[in-house]
């Protein structure tokens, strides 16, 4: 049964945040009227298909939309404060699915979307706009540019403001997984970084000395680190590095290698160059040697 309808034109930059934030605090401002024609209403639901907006409602704090919550905040406070055994819910409703009514509100919606704009572009708006320039900018040179080093052949996708599957997911060591962004990145304590940005450092794997230590030597070929290459085996038979480096379970056999070696370690002043023996690790103290080998 629809009790109220309302329409505003936002213009074209505002945000669907911003639109459901206010429909939600110009419901709360139309709660009474709806409560004093219906007496037997307990219980309010509202719901929206944008969780931000839902969680940023009853949030008075500074955050895009604070004005919008305070007023949300402030209608229903005073709704509550009038009618003691009230109960209301603030819900997430995926394109408002299943929801009677949910086609006559985008059809109040699309008569307004023409009419000019009675407010000026919100904070979230400017945020997503200059987000998507960005990142169009940021295809563009990746797409028009050459890609030869590692991370051309680690970060096979085009660029995205959201981190893969593996970086939301791990929760190994920081320090294993620092190394495996190092891996990626092509930018960390191994000799092919050093001899094209610290030349003072030796390029040569510890293995023999000789070998330039690239990250491919260091996963597939090095004997240091042969008993823990099953973990790598495990996801590509053939040590394949594209698969190994840009895969999900490349990263997390990456991760378990890792975990049980040295590699891409920086040893401690005063070393000598022997590998066995302590290790620098951002963010790790000293006393707390990873296991060596």
């Amino acid at each position: 049964m629809e009790v109220h309808t309302g329409r505003l034109g936002l213009g074209c930059k505002v945000g669907i945040y911003d639109a459901e934030l206010l429909a939600l605090a110009t419901a709360a401002f139309a709660l009474p009227n709806l409560l004093a024609r219906h007496t037997v209403i307990r219980t309010v639901y509202f719901l929206a298909d944008n969780q931000a907006a839902l969680q940023a409602a009853p949030d008075t704090t500074d955050h895009p939309g604070q004005t919008l919550s305070i007023l949300f905040r402030k209608h229903l406070d005073t709704t509550l404060r009038s009618h003691l055994g009230l109960s209301v819910h603030l819900q997430w409703c995926p394109s408002h699915s299943g929801i009677p009514g949910n086609d006559r509100a985008d059809t109040l919606a699309k008569q307004v979307v023409s009419r000019r704009s009675i407010v000026p572009p919100s904070l979230s708006w400017l945020w997503e706009h200059n987000c998507a320039r960005a990142l169009r900018r940021w295809k563009m040179d990746w797409a028009g540019c050459p890609h030869i080093n590692a991370a051309g052949v680690t970060l096979a996708d085009p660029p995205s403001l959201r981190l893969s599957r593996f970086h939301q997911t791990y929760t190994g060591p920081c320090h294993v997984h620092s190394r495996i962004v190092q891996l990626c990145l092509g930018h960390g304590h191994f000799g092919d970084y050093y001899r094209h940005f610290v030349p003072s450092e030796s390029s040569r794997c510890l293995c023999n000395g000789v070998t330039l230590q690239t990250q491919e030597h260091v996963l597939v070929d090095c004997p240091r680190h042969t008993d823990a290459c099953h973990h790598l085996r495990a996801a590509s038979r053939s040590l394949n590095v594209r698969t190994l480096r840009s895969t999900l379970k490349g990263l997390n056999a990456i991760a378990l290698f890792l975990n049980d070696t040295s590699c891409n370690l920086k040893p401690t002043p005063g070393e000598g160059g022997s590998h066995k023996g302590a290790f620098l690790i951002p963010g790790v103290s000293r006393h707390k040697r990873p296991r060596q080998v």
